[in-house]
Parts: structure tokens; sequence; C-alpha cells
């Protein structure tokens, strides 16, 4: 296992308050609003934290649902796909739905992007119209970096900010 991680999880408990830390542990793995799945990891077993890395993995994760949306983020990789397959990799844009298809939408990360683009995804859906749009947003990832180095956390995590890894 990658010790890295575990680091980076330690800090993170350390520098949480407590209203912080039961926040977080109130929030649920799962999230099931019909039609809509939310999930941070993967709709087959979320407490296992996998990781949906590619268009495969997406659909894999797909068909371990029902609801006609699955949005995800854990591996910090901006994609869509589609049980019909008409909607493959975009890493940023719009995208109009269609209600007789079903999608996994990995959203990204504003932190930690492992797409290979540096800046910051998100992605905002409008239920009425269908329209989804992920958007890239450029940030100071010298000052990010810089914070990084501060906590003294692995050189590693702030040089993969750069290049988005």
């Amino acid at each position: 296992f990658n010790p890295i991680p575990l680091i980076a999880i330690q800090w993170t408990a350390d520098v949480l308050d407590e209203r912080q830390a039961n926040f977080l542990r109130r929030c649920p793995l799962v999230l099931n609003e019909d039609p809509v799945f939310y999930v941070h990891a993967s709709p087959h077993e979320p407490e296992r934290w996998h990781y949906l890395s590619d268009l495969e993995d997406g659909r894999a994760a797909l068909h371990q649902t029902t609801s006609q949306l699955c949005f995800v983020g854990h591996s910090h990789r901006a994609f869509i796909c589609s049980e019909s397959n008409q909607t493959d990799v975009i890493i940023e844009g719009h995208v109009q739905l269609c209600v007789s298809d079903r999608y996994l939408i990995n959203v990204g990360s504003v932190g930690q992007p492992r797409d290979g683009d540096p800046r910051a995804s998100f992605a905002i859906w409008d239920q009425g119209s269908g329209n989804l749009h992920l958007h890239r947003v450029s940030y100071d990832v010298l000052a990010a970096q810089k914070k990084i180095r501060e906590a003294r956390l692995p050189e590693f995590l702030a040089e993969r900010l750069a290049v988005g890894r």
C-alpha cells in the first residue's frame, strides 16, 4: 500500500476540529434521490472505496445501480460514460443528457486532479433541462504547493498538482 495517502489522511485528521470531524462522520456513503444516485467512490461496495479510473470501470459501475444518473468522484478523473456508449470521455464542456439513457458522471476534483489537467473540475447539472456542464477552472497551483510544503506533507503531493496526476 502506498504510504503517502496515509500520511495525508493522518495530517487531515490532526488538523480537523471536532465540528469538522463530526460533519464528515455524518456524511452518508451514498445518497439515492431517484433517479439520481450519488456516491463518493463506486456504487459497488461504496465502503471499499473502489477507484473508477476509466470508461471500462465506469460502465461496470453503472451496471451496479438502476438509477438514470450516478455521480462519483473518488478517482479525481473527470469523465462521463453512458449505457448506450453514445457518450465517452468528456473532461470539459456541455452534454445534453438523454432521458432514455443512463449515465455515470465522474465530476473530477477541485483539489488534486488526476486526469492530466491541473485545473479544478466540477459539474453543474440542470435536472429540468437535462443539461450537464463539466467545468474546468484554473487556480493558484503555486500557492497550493506552498501550503503543502509548509505543512511538511510529502513533496510528491505538491509536485503532482502542476501536472494533474
